[in-house]
């Protein structure tokens, strides 16, 4: 079954003339809406964003195209929060090691992979997080997974931060994997609450990003002109591939096209080698407002 209509499609209830101001919390059902139409985004532009890296916007076949890793952890972190409404990380990491035993397929890290088979087989997830080290780029795969936070606790983004915080740390805890995630979901909060502005986005962003690699590139993203092509931006954003460069540029495309998911996520697939997980990024994000073509939506693997 798909995900209902992005709130923005049926009235936003909560809407605000201040577009910032938290919105009332006994619409628990907003929550589940919206972070359920953040999963569909996100699942679709996943699955089509590699295929189109080598396509014409509209040459997909008409054949199941798969997602990767990124919509298993982003599916798991939205059952997640729909039974506990907030991130436990012990339990959560349990959740993505069953999830991989179950189906370990593409897009997760060597590091995640050895983590969660550790954690399979009962060892701490402390322990095993401090083994190993991730590639520059690890950090896409926890980002991924964060329009969910963004999309789920949407009318707070204090809350947003710290559940990214949560949600990320048990996989990729270094700090660009962090920022990065609550660059990611306060983009998706931001763009839930109809505050899309980009002088918005980019204020909220710069201010709420940890100090860092993500924040920096962040800056230099939000001094693109508007006359930049995709293929001019990841050319100066996506510098060395690594988790800031990334996030950047996802950010960018989603701030370019809030109201068109499939111009957006035709932007993303400038990034190449990227595309899988900042098409689920790009999906994501725009995806609580925005519905994916239904071309795509069926040619998308189902959950």
């Amino acid at each position: 079954m798909h995900a209902p209509l992005p709130p923005h499609a049926t009235g936003h209830a909560w809407r605000t003339e201040n577009h910032l101001r938290p919105g009332p919390r006994n619409l628990v059902a907003s929550m589940d809406i919206v972070g359920r139409a953040a999963l569909l985004g996100l699942r679709v532009g996943n699955a089509v964003s590699r295929w189109l890296t080598r396509t014409p916007a509209n040459g997909l076949v008409p054949t199941t195209h798969r997602y990767s890793s990124s919509t298993v952890q982003a599916h798991v972190l939205l059952q997640h929060l729909e039974a506990r409404r907030e991130v436990f990380t012990d339990a959560f990491v349990h959740d993505l090691a069953r999830a991989y035993m179950a189906d370990p397929r593409e897009g997760y890290g060597r590091k995640a992979r050895r983590l969660l088979a550790r954690v399979a087989e009962g060892a701490s997830w402390r322990r095993a997080a401090r083994r190993g080290s991730q590639s520059a780029a690890a950090g896409l795969e926890a980002a991924s997974r964060a329009p969910i936070v963004g999309a789920f606790f949407h009318d707070d983004l204090d809350q947003v931060a710290l559940q990214a915080g949560r949600a990320t740390r048990v996989t990729h805890g270094e700090d660009d994997g962090i920022a990065g995630a609550v660059a990611v979901a306060t983009t998706a909060a931001l763009f839930a609450r109809d505050a899309v502005s980009p002088s918005t986005v980019w204020r909220q962003l710069l201010a709420r990003t940890p100090m860092g690699a993500v924040r920096r590139r962040i800056r230099v993203a939000s001094r693109l002109g508007e006359a930049v092509e995709p293929a001019d931006a990841a050319s100066m954003l996506l510098r060395d591939g690594g988790t800031a460069d990334g996030i950047a540029f996802a950010t960018w495309c989603a701030v370019r096209h809030p109201d068109d998911y499939a111009v957006a996520v035709q932007a993303a697939t400038a990034a190449g080698d990227q595309a899988t997980p900042i098409g689920a990024i790009v999906g994501g994000v725009v995806g609580v407002r925005a519905w994916p073509p239904t071309p795509w939506v069926r040619a998308t693997e189902s959950l």
